[in-house]
């Protein structure tokens, strides 16, 4: 399962606000291309890793400081 995941975390789409959650779609894919039958609660597994690997990487990026007011 971890392998998985990593396998799928190397191919994943990135935004301009960093990676992207995974999706069923990506899942799907993965699933046929590989060869890899995934149970439904191997899928729910996967997208909780994912969760948790997204917020982490969100705790870890710089919070944006706010906008100083301009005075006129």
């Amino acid at each position: 399962m971890w392998g998985w995941f990593w396998d799928l975390n190397r191919r994943r789409q990135h935004g301009l606000a960093g990676p992207q959650p995974l999706t069923y779609a990506e899942l799907d894919r993965w699933s046929a291309l590989t060869g890899t039958a995934l149970l439904r609660e191997e899928v729910g597994l996967l997208l909780e890793l994912d969760d948790a690997f997204l917020a982490a990487l969100g705790d870890e990026r710089p919070k944006p400081k706010p906008k100083a007011e301009k005075f006129r």
